[in-house]
């Protein structure tokens, strides 16, 4: 059990270290990219509204950075609508699910 913990952590790490060094080649918006992906690993289904709020940004200015998260394929939007989108960073979510299922 704790090997399968250790196996998942460190497949995490990697995956956060390669989806950071995608936006940071970003150029310009990597910045706002950064503080939303950041937010999206402590939350990784919010709302453009919870993500503004908790990186202090500009609802445009998440808005935007979530759009790059998506063209990289770090994230998603889950509901297709144009207001009250949802973007989730469906990896990490299914990384933790394989590592509950290996330990359950």
């Amino acid at each position: 059990m704790p090997d399968n913990a250790y196996r998942t952590t460190d497949r995490l790490g990697r995956m956060f270290d390669e989806d950071r060094v995608q936006i940071e080649s970003a150029g310009r918006r990597s910045g706002s990219g950064l503080k939303i992906f950041g937010e999206s690993m402590a939350r990784p289904e919010v709302l453009v509204s919870q993500a503004a709020a908790a990186t202090e940004l500009s609802f445009p200015a998440a808005s935007s950075a979530l759009k790059l998260l998506g063209e990289l394929k770090i994230v998603r939007e889950i509901t297709g609508r144009s207001a009250g989108r949802v973007f989730r960073y469906s990896r990490y979510l299914e990384m933790l699910e394989e590592g509950a299922e290996a330990v359950g």
